[in-house]
């Protein structure tokens, strides 16, 4: 339940920064957060878990339950308290509506940030 949470609280911080960015007019901007850490918009706009242990290099240094940013892998891990459970993986992926068909974001064209399954 903690964990299934917390992904509704970063999906929530994605609007968040999605609504602050179309205010701005900086829509486009958002591309560069495709892939990153979704712990980052969370610190901003909700409140990072008190389960939250930072970024790591690999899966061996998950050393605690709770969640981690694999920045090789670029993705968000969360490790179950019960080891027979397996590690779940979430990415934040930029996305757009593509009007055009030419699968580039371009000028007209809505972009947004979204937390899947990895």
């Amino acid at each position: 339940v903690a964990r299934d949470q917390m992904v509704a609280s970063m999906k929530q911080a994605l609007s968040m920064m999605l609504y602050d960015y179309a205010i701005k007019g900086q829509l486009k901007d958002l591309q560069i957060f495709d892939r990153e850490n979704p712990f980052v918009p969370l610190a901003i706009y909700r409140e990072l878990p008190s389960s939250y242990h930072g970024a790591i290099n690999s899966e061996t240094d998950l050393n605690e339950y709770g969640w981690y940013f694999d920045q090789v892998n670029r993705v968000a891990i969360y490790k179950f308290s019960d080891a027979k459970l397996p590690i779940q993986k979430f990415k934040m992926i930029f996305g757009f509506e593509d009007l055009d068909g030419n699968g580039v974001y371009g000028a007209g064209e809505v972009g947004y940030l979204n937390l899947e399954e990895a």
